[in-house]
């Protein structure tokens, strides 16, 4: 089991990613495939952010900033970024 630690990372990197969809729906391949090429600031590719589809599913779907348009299964459901409240 992954600890707070691994999901908070992978949040951020699923927020950034979401916020350079800018309103455009993706699949959670399209976001693992991020999540996987993901680089820290000095290039090096980010030690907690690694996943696999079915887990970036349930982090996006127990995530209120993300929204289901079409849910099928986790690999070709269509997600959109809603953003945050504060936003």
């Amino acid at each position: 089991m992954a600890g707070p630690l691994r999901h908070k990372y992978r949040l951020m990197a699923l927020r950034e990613f979401g916020a350079k969809q800018k309103g455009e729906m993706f699949t959670a391949v399209e976001a693992t495939r991020f999540l996987n090429e993901y680089k820290n600031g000095l290039g090096k590719p980010h030690r907690f952010t690694n996943s696999n589809v079915h887990q970036v599913g349930n982090l996006l779907k127990g995530n209120k900033e993300f929204q289901v348009t079409q849910l099928k299964s986790n690999k070709v459901a269509k997600w959109i970024y809603v953003g945050s409240e504060e936003e």
